[in-house]
């Protein structure tokens, strides 16, 4: 039973009561940089939410055992955001975009999040739902793309859940849905054909206990920057390991060492210096691709002059409370390329800072 224009005047009118979703919105966040399969992935959500609308009021194809709400309402779709320009398989961009989408949106309403970022979107069966203990949720591949989200749930002491969605059971609601009892889900477009999906189903109303099987609370993965979140080393001493990757717009370098203002505000009172060394060290060219750049602790870009470095506490606030990430950037240039880093889609690379000053 699909909502007609005459439902819509009714609606208007007050006459029809409507119900929101769950979720206030839906975010999806991808590194396909490719409209057309953004664009599939939202018409398979809303085809999938537009069913689930449809067997709350009448139930017609919907299985029996499924718990479901029943309502003669017309059920109101969340807001939908994309996010497509996440560099291909550099997770743990992935991961540090999801995490900003998170806070940006904050608490006040439940929100939906889907992430695809390889590599590992297909492997093996490990295609996981998280879900905090007020509501927010996220679908995605268990591949790390979760990690500094964990940190931060468990840093904060917030509660959640994390299930392995069962293909068979989606499948088999996929059949009732299109109504073709041979249908099989593809493989190879997890976005549209298993997440996108899934995403319709919670949105409708459906329990994650009805799509996935829940799993050890240990989960989900980690990645090398969000499992090894560390102050910056204010005081002068040895050498410290760190990771930072590539921003794909300007070149400056996410990181995860955190500080708090006031700390970081004394550094720029001493005009702190900061000896920063990449550590390709398994490479035969080694000797010649190290390079060491010095960088002064400023508050912003306008503080230093075209070309020379800078580290800076940026926007990003971190797991830990009264935290932010700290970044790296040479003014109107590549600070990546300036320190002979891998390009974007290597994710998240090792280097080594010092305080000399």
């Amino acid at each position: 039973m699909a909502t007609t224009k005459n439902d819509a005047r009714k609606v208007k009118a007050g006459k029809v009561p409507v119900v929101l979703s769950p979720f206030k919105n839906l975010v999806v966040l991808s590194d396909f940089n490719c409209g057309i399969a953004n664009a599939q992935m939202e018409m398979r959500y809303r085809n999938v939410f537009q069913w689930i609308s449809d067997e709350r009021q009448k139930r017609v194809l919907m299985p029996k055992e499924i718990d479901l709400p029943k309502d003669k309402a017309v059920l109101q779709a969340p807001s939908v955001m994309h996010i497509q320009d996440i560099p291909f398989g550099n997770i743990d961009y992935g991961a540090y975009s999801l995490y900003c989408c998170y806070r940006a949106l904050g608490r006040s309403r439940p929100n939906l999040f889907i992430h695809v970022t390889d590599p590992g979107v297909g492997a093996g069966d490990d295609r996981s739902i998280m879900v905090t203990d007020y509501g927010n949720t996220f679908i995605g591949p268990n591949n790390g793309s979760l990690g500094l989200l964990r940190a931060y749930f468990d840093e904060r002491g917030i509660p959640y859940k994390v299930w392995k969605i069962d293909l068979d059971k989606v499948e088999e609601l996929e059949q009732y849905r299109m109504e073709e009892p041979t249908y099989h889900i593809p493989r190879t477009f997890h976005g549209r054909d298993i997440f996108s999906v899934v995403a319709g189903l919670l949105s409708g109303g459906v329990s994650p206990e009805a799509l996935a099987i829940e799993e050890d609370k240990n989960g989900p993965a980690m990645t090398a920057l969000s499992d090894s979140i560390s102050a910056l080393p204010d005081k002068l001493g040895s050498p410290v390991l760190f990771y930072a990757f590539r921003d794909n717009t300007y070149g400056n370098l996410k990181t995860n060492l955190t500080l708090d203002a006031l700390t970081f505000d004394q550094l720029v009172e001493e005009a702190a210096e900061f000896k920063i060394t990449n550590t390709l060290k398994k490479a035969a060219w080694w000797e010649s691709q190290q390079k060491i750049i010095t960088f002064v602790a400023k508050r912003v870009f306008a503080d230093v002059s075209r070309g020379e470095p800078l580290l800076y506490l940026g926007s990003t606030f971190a797991p830990q409370w009264d935290e932010r990430l700290v970044e790296l950037a040479v003014n109107m240039c590549d600070a990546a390329q300036e320190l002979r880093l891998s390009n974007s889609y290597m994710g998240a690379q090792e280097l080594t800072i010092e305080r000399i000053r």
